[in-house]
Formats: C-alpha cells, structure tokens, sequence
C-alpha cells in the first residue's frame, strides 16, 4: 500500500560497493563505506598556487546583502509569492 491516499513513494535502498568490489547488505557496511568516501573526498590534498588569485579581478560587494531583511520586506515577499 502506497499511504492512505496513494502519494507516498516507497523507499529506494541504496546499494554501496566497497573497494574490493563487495555490495554492502546491512547498515553497518554501508555506512562504513560512505565513511571511507566522505573520508577520501572531504580530506584530499591539492596544491595551490596562490600567485594565480593575483590575476583575478575584484568584484565590487553588495553591501545591502550584509543586513537581514526587515518586517516590511518580509512582508512584501510573502504577498508578492501569495498571488
């Protein structure tokens, strides 16, 4: 049964794969996969070469963005998106 009115989606299991080319059955498994991922793409090494920022240009900042909105912006965007 999909839910009392048939809009819920059933659940898609994921499947991971380790290195050595096992397919993680149970929670455990997979979790220490995506730890080992997350791991290795969170923490690799790179090298920079800062001289390179040198040759960017500087964009002019909008100070404005730095403030949050007020009571009355607010307001106009909630009426603005009720229409």
């Amino acid at each position: 049964m999909e839910g009392y009115q048939g809009h819920f989606k059933t659940i898609n299991k994921k499947n991971f794969r380790a290195k050595d080319s096992t397919i993680a059955m149970d929670d455990k498994s997979k979790m220490k996969i995506l730890k080992e991922h997350y791991h290795k793409v969170f923490n690799c090494k790179v090298s920079i070469d800062k001289k390179v920022l040198e040759h960017l240009e500087q964009r002019t900042m909008a100070q404005e963005l730095g403030e949050p909105p007020n009571r009355q912006q607010i307001m106009a965007a909630i009426l603005k998106n009720e229409k």
